[in-house]
């Protein structure tokens, strides 16, 4: 997936960026949306009734919090950028810290760890062995 971002006016007229220029940068998505195949196999494998219905809303859970790890990796990435040997969209030292942070939780814990909760919570009690 590509962003493109524009400097606003004041970042452009402070670090005297050229007109019109723009910053652009790729992220594969696959590092954040990888538990929800996950997730369906895991709810798959338990057998849950309505599987619809409950794989629809956990995707839907998942899509959200790899989103999050998206736009936390877009954020990091633009602000690394260096643009005529400037960091024009460089975060202040907490938000950068936050950003690390939701990247961090959307690649590693979210894909990993939600999948395997939301089927305890949607598979419901144990049943026995399948006959």
């Amino acid at each position: 997936m590509l962003f493109t971002i524009p400097p606003d006016a004041s970042t452009a007229y402070r670090d005297r960026l050229p007109a019109g220029m723009s910053v652009d940068m790729e992220v594969n998505t696959l590092k954040q949306t990888y538990g929800v195949p996950f997730f369906l196999a895991l709810l798959a494998a338990a057998r849950a009734r309505r599987y619809a219905a409950k794989a629809a809303a956990g995707a839907a859970i998942l899509v959200v919090l790899a989103a999050i790890g998206i736009a936390c990796e877009v954020a990091i990435g633009f602000g690394t950028t260096q643009v005529a040997g400037t960091q024009p969209f460089a975060p202040g030292a907490a938000a950068g810290t936050l950003f690390a942070l939701g990247f961090q939780l959307g690649t590693l814990i979210f894909p990993c760890v939600v999948p395997v909760v939301l089927c305890l919570a949607f598979a419901g009690p144990a049943r026995g062995p399948a006959a």
